[in-house]
């Protein structure tokens, strides 16, 4: 059986970070993706979705950075399929 492996592909901006988590074996399929967005500024906001569209996260939350933004994606991923 093939190995499965993640990629994480992103879009990084100024004040704006949006992602897609992928896993392949012989084809590509969608994990999660989302948003986080006004990084830096008061209020982020962060979307993330699994792969049916389900909401895993939708919330308001301060991320000073784009490391931190990373972070919450990284920890995302386990919870999607959980």
């Amino acid at each position: 059986m093939p190995q499965s492996q993640a990629l994480l592909v992103q879009n990084v901006e100024s004040s704006s970070l949006k992602f897609a988590v992928l896993e392949s074996v012989a084809i590509v399929h969608r994990l999660i993706s989302g948003s986080v967005e006004r990084i830096g500024l008061a209020r982020s906001r962060t979307q993330i979705a699994d792969e049916t569209g389900g909401k895993v996260v939708a919330e308001s939350a301060p991320f000073e950075t784009h490391e931190q933004a990373l972070n919450l994606v990284a920890g995302t991923n386990g919870r999607a399929h959980s």
